[in-house]
């Protein structure tokens, strides 16, 4: 069998110019190059393969039967030779590969929205999102474990980049029932007055397990107003406390972001009085970071940035 002759890509890539744009001129134009520079390849590439690939009519061109046959591969043949150039981009950059995140589990619904933007941007990365229970993610990160954590961190070993403010909240199952719905006629209920520790003494509390990150900002609160609440239910699954406070078992003091995952039908949110906020940081080991874990931390910053400045 003769040997066929090659194709590089730029004559592929000038071939299938010719037929979208309809004139030699108008591919150049498109590639980048002179008129005579593409129209001289392509002729080369005709007698390379001993067939004419379009006919030349004054200034107009018309693509050849045989041309037409070749457009599909020769577009399959540029689409791939594209996507090998942005993988090797990609391994180059840093921006391929797996990126371990430990996320506070009270966090994770508002960071779920980060990861899925970054894997848009980056399709070439997989992410493993772990979310401990037990308040470990800092001792993931300092293990390395994780690339990155990210929730309202204490570990002095690791660095640290704060990304938004967020309160808590007192949760109370709704005396007064369901709230009305739009357009039902009913007025609407005035805002929530905050509560205040020092007059919770006789508190029924669902609370998440002793040494929890909530949990202690849940004791310290109470213990600055000299308050002892009644601790009826501990909880180990941070679902489970909405919900049994939705059933009437207690109350309790969550993150607002968590809060607003609650059936607001059957509890009431309330501002706590003194008020208390966490910072929740992203955080990393005390070295140079990967180009993939530089570029994630640098699209947290810019995503939560204006929560954080606002007031």
């Amino acid at each position: 069998m003769d040997e066929l002759p090659s194709l590089s890509e730029r004559q592929l890539g000038y071939v299938v110019a010719a037929v979208e744009e309809g004139s030699f001129t108008e591919a150049a134009i498109e590639c980048s190059v002179s008129q005579p520079t593409l129209s001289a390849s392509i002729g080369r590439l005709e007698r390379d393969l001993g067939i004419t690939l379009f006919d030349r009519i004054g200034r107009r061109i018309v693509p050849t039967d045989a041309c037409l046959a070749m457009l599909p591969a020769a577009r399959d043949l540029l689409r791939a030779a594209a996507d090998a150039r942005r993988a090797v981009s990609s391994v180059a950059d840093g921006l391929s590969g797996h990126l371990d995140l430990a996320v506070q589990p009270t966090v994770v619904g508002t960071v779920v929205g980060l990861v899925a933007e970054f894997r848009r941007d980056h399709p070439g990365v997989s992410v493993h999102l772990r979310s401990p229970g037990d308040g470990s993610v800092g001792a993931l990160v300092a293990s390395g474990v994780a690339d990155l954590g990210i929730g309202d961190v204490a570990e002095p070993s690791l660095r640290w980049r704060a990304l938004w403010d967020e309160p808590y909240v007192w949760v109370e199952p709704d005396p007064d029932g369901p709230r009305p719905t739009a357009g039902s006629g009913q007025r609407r209920r005035p805002r929530p007055r905050p509560v205040r520790a020092d007059r919770l003494g006789g508190a029924v509390l669902v609370v998440p397990p002793d040494g929890s990150p909530t949990r202690q900002v849940i004791d310290a609160w109470f213990a600055a107003a000299s308050s002892s609440p009644q601790r009826a239910l501990e909880v180990d699954h941070r679902e489970a406390i909405l919900a049994l406070v939705a059933a009437g078992a207690g109350s309790t003091i969550v993150p607002a972001s968590m809060a607003a995952g609650s059936d607001s039908a059957a509890v009431r949110v309330r501002p706590l009085d003194p008020p208390i906020e966490r910072t929740i940081g992203i955080v990393h080991r005390d070295r140079p970071l990967s180009p993939l874990a530089a570029r994630f931390v640098e699209l947290a910053a810019e995503r939560f940035s204006s929560a954080r400045r606002s007031p």
